[in-house]
């Protein structure tokens, strides 16, 4: 899954290039994906959202290591697979937002990036088999996250197979593991 947007400002007639990449294992300097360093590195955007690293704790930032960016990430903790990372412009000044115990989730990143408005982006991945209680804990997340004046965007890998977007219609207890 790849998603690639532009966010222009009109005052001024600047932008910023985005990509979303749902992707498995971004070991740079191993041959898992030799593909995603070189995509980071020849197609110029500003800030890469990428879901499903397979990062843990016990591998270095530097293993993450691409010209001319910052990352931040959120590793699984005890099993391999999942985990989110943002890739951004060394040139941009995009801050992490610590968010309270009460609301942390695993596998989540709040950031925000300052120009001439405020961007608020939560990304996140939720595991298949998160139970009620993790999407009850992203709804108070999210209604924090919204409640600032800033333009927020939201984005993830929620594996939630029971939403019905063309009626924009979810049944919450079907989603989720009791």
């Amino acid at each position: 899954k790849v998603i690639i947007w532009k966010c222009i400002f009109k005052k001024k007639k600047r932008f910023f290039l985005c990509l979303y990449v749902k992707t498995n294992k971004i070991y740079f300097k191993k041959k898992n994906n030799p593909e995603f360093p070189l995509l980071l590195n020849m197609a110029k955007f500003d800030i890469i959202f990428v879901c499903e690293t397979w990062l843990n704790t016990s591998l270095p930032d530097s293993i993450t290591t691409v010209i001319d960016y910052h990352v931040y990430r959120s590793d699984r903790e005890i099993c391999r697979g999942g985990g989110v990372a943002i890739f951004y412009k060394k040139s941009l000044h995009l801050k992490n937002i610590q968010v309270t115990q009460e609301l942390a989730l695993p596998e989540t990143i709040v950031c925000e990036l300052s120009l001439n408005i405020t961007f608020r982006f939560l990304l996140c991945y939720r595991a298949p088999d998160y139970d009620i209680e993790h999407v009850n804990k992203l709804n108070s997340l999210l209604t924090w996250a919204t409640s600032s004046p800033h333009t927020f965007i939201f984005l993830g890998d929620f594996n939630l197979p029971h939403i019905n977007w063309t009626l924009n219609e979810c049944n919450l207890l079907q989603c989720c593991n009791k």
